[in-house]
């Protein structure tokens, strides 16, 4: 199941927490600012930190 959380300039701290949560640990975490072809995009410095995916296992 992929499960898609989006949340607004506190993305990092929200990934912390769930993995305290779920007692597991975040893996390929992508900001928008690292997404293939970003720079034609024009987005604001703050909007690049954004959280856009995030992958972690419940064992």
């Amino acid at each position: 199941m992929d499960i898609y959380l989006n949340f607004k300039n506190e993305s990092r701290e929200a990934i912390a927490f769930y993995e305290k949560v779920f007692q597991t640990e975040a893996s390929g975490i992508t900001t928008y600012g690292e997404m293939p072809g970003i720079e034609q995009m024009n987005l604001p410095e703050e909007a690049k930190k954004s959280n856009h995916e995030c992958t972690a296992e419940h064992l």
